[in-house]
This record gives structure tokens, C-alpha cells and sequence, in this order.
């Protein structure tokens, strides 16, 4: 039996030594997959990390583009706000001028409009005014018994036809030429 020994034996050995080989060819195959996948999983997260780093900048560009939006709004409001203000601050002077200035651009309202006759309505701030107009545009002019309901100027009625010459129809026609003005003045200030 010593012969089928060593053939046992030779096999055993020959099983053990492919046995060997098998377990270093897997661990050798083991060990390049793990360093494979490390490689990989390094690579993934860098590549995370690089996306994450642009992904915060993109994010916070936007949010400066916002803010500086929002900001440029604000200041757009606030301008315009400050041209409405100086338009009303116009209005309020020329509502307020003395009456003979009054009388004069009237007048020169009337005139301007070849209106040879009517009734002139003038604001309630005005109303004292109507006899000087009246004793300038002669007898085929009257004055309207009800005041209207405007801040300055006057509407002339001749019959089914009326003449706006209000400030606040001239403002409302003229806001857009008024505003680039408004605006002019404000930016020299």
C-alpha cells in the first residue's frame, strides 16, 4: 500500500499546492478589485467634492445676482417715487403761484386754444379768480357756478364741448417726457 500512499499523498500534495495557487490567484484578484474599487470610490468622491465645490459657488452667484437685483429694484422703486414726488412738487407750485400769475397763464391757456367764448370752470382754490379772468376775456365768457374737481387749470364748455386745460389732464398727457425730466434733474442733484 505504500505505493497507493504515495499516490494519495502526491494528489493531496498536488491538491494543496492548486489549492495554493487558487487562493493566491484569488487574493492577488482580491486585493486588485479592492484597489479597483478604492481607486473608483477616491475618484467619486472627488469628483463629489469638485461638483459639491461648484455647486456651493454656482448657488452663491445666484444668490449675489438676487441680491443685487433686488437691490437695483429697491433703488428703481425708491427713483421713481423720488420723480413722482418732484412732479407733485411741480403741480403744488404752479397750483400755488400768486393769482395774477394765475390769471396770466389762463389767459394765455385761453388764447393759445383761439377759444372765443364758454364757460370757464375753475378749481375750488381758484374761484376768486374768475372775475379778473371774466373783466379780461370780455362778456362772451361766463363763469361756472360749480368748482371742479381738479388741482389747477381750468375747462372751458362751449356747448356738448369741453376744453380740458387742467394741469393734472397736461401732467397725465405728459407723464413720460416729465418723468425722463424728473429723472435728468435728479441725477445732477
Amino acid at each position: 500500500m505504500e505505493g497507493l500512499d504515495k499516490i494519495i499523498a502526491r494528489i493531496i500534495a498536488d491538491a494543496r499546492a492548486t489549492a495554493a495557487r487558487i487562493e493566491a490567484e484569488a487574493e492577488e484578484k482580491a486585493t486588485g478589485m479592492i484597489a479597483a474599487a478604492e481607486t473608483t470610490a477616491d475618484e467619486i468622491l472627488e469628483n463629489s467634492r469638485t461638483r459639491t465645490k461648484e455647486d456651493a459657488a454656482n448657488i452663491l452667484a445666484r444668490g449675489e445676482s438676487l441680491v443685487r437685483s433686488e437691490h437695483r429694484k429697491d433703488n428703481l422703486q425708491k427713483r421713481q417715487l423720488q420723480v413722482e414726488d418732484l412732479i407733485e412738487a411741480a403741480l403744488d407750485k404752479l397750483a400755488s403761484d400768486p393769482a395774477e400769475e394765475k390769471v396770466d397763464r389762463y389767459l394765455q391757456m385761453i388764447k393759445s386754444r383761439e377759444l372765443t367764448g364758454g364757460e370757464i370752470m375753475l378749481p375750488e382754490v381758484d374761484q376768486e379768480l374768475g372775475p379778473s379772468l371774466l373783466g379780461q376775456l370780455g362778456d362772451k365768457f361766463t363763469l361756472a357756478s360749480a368748482a371742479g374737481n381738479f388741482r389747477a387749470g381750468l375747462v372751458v364748455r362751449q356747448g356738448r364741448i369741453e376744453d380740458n386745460l387742467t394741469y393734472d389732464l397736461a401732467i397725465r398727457n405728459s407723464r413720460a417726457e416729465l418723468a425722463q425730466l424728473a429723472a435728468e434733474l435728479l441725477e445732477k442733484d
